[in-house]
């Protein structure tokens, strides 16, 4: 599996580490457990850094999609996504700039940089319903 991932609950916080080849059916499965655990809320740790990605024309909005949608009607954790390779950080800041409206994001290259930043980040993002995406305040 090339996503494996561990929930910490009494830290609200999903830590998953990404290895070998990525393509759209592991970044979806990946989803769709988080949200059957029901940790959407919970800060994420995403660590991309020994692997590589495989995304046909499509599949980035396509999973943005799934972001927005379940935005929609889920609190939504701040996501931290740390990257080894070029190609890696340039699909991390599409997605970024794609669903960061939803809650914050950030994409790093240092794993410890990653979990400060998510350690200022507890709380969550309202749902996308409750904001106001023009002026980015919470209606």
């Amino acid at each position: 599996m090339p996503i494996l991932w561990a929930i910490d609950h009494p830290r609200r916080l999903v830590e998953a580490t990404a290895r070998d080849i990525l393509r759209r059916p592991d970044i979806e499965a990946f989803l769709d457990g988080i949200a059957i655990a029901a940790t959407l809320s919970y800060r994420k740790l995403f660590d991309a850094t020994q692997s590589t990605i495989e995304l046909g024309e499509g599949d980035l909005t396509s999973i943005s999609a799934w972001v927005h949608k379940s935005s929609s009607t889920t609190q939504m954790g701040a996501v931290a996504i740390v990257v080894g390779s070029d190609e890696m950080y340039e699909h991390a800041l599409a997605f970024e700039a794609l669903t960061a409206a939803r809650r914050p994001l950030k994409v790093f290259r240092q794993l410890r940089d990653a979990q400060k930043w998510l350690d200022e980040n507890r709380g969550v993002a309202p749902r996308h319903q409750d904001l106001d995406l023009d002026s980015g305040s919470e209606i």
